[in-house]
């Protein structure tokens, strides 16, 4: 698998990983800077980064910050998801991406070295 195909899955599997995460907050308690947001989204993190350094088999030096951009384009999806509902209140969306990066990238490091730690199960043909 090259390199940019190895960097597609990681930032996909951020996207996911934060998509779920969005769906397990309640939408009253949506914002951002919240426990509530907080803890599902550290979690998520630490999933998402156990998954990509597992499946990619990258240096963390590059896993983290494609899941990290990863989290910051669901972000980006959930704003513009909003805004089309009706829902909107989000004048500060860079502001929330970053916000966002923020929070995950204690999960995503955790998460990536550890899943550096798995080693992958070798099926003999």
């Amino acid at each position: 698998m090259t390199i940019k195909a190895r960097s597609w899955i990681i930032i996909l599997i951020g996207i996911a990983f934060a998509g779920a995460a969005l769906l397990l907050i309640p939408a009253e308690n949506s914002e951002i800077w919240t426990m509530a947001f907080a803890i599902p989204w550290l979690v998520m993190a630490v999933v998402a980064g156990v998954v990509a350094q597992t499946l990619a088999r990258t240096r963390v030096t590059t896993t983290y910050p494609l899941l990290l951009l990863g989290f910051m384009i669901a972000i980006v999806i959930r704003v513009i998801i909003d805004e089309l509902s009706g829902r909107g209140g989000h004048n500060l969306w860079p502001l929330e991406a970053l916000i966002a990066a923020t929070i995950g990238l204690p999960g995503t490091l955790l998460g990536a070295f550890a899943g550096k730690k798995i080693v992958p199960i070798q099926v003999k043909s």
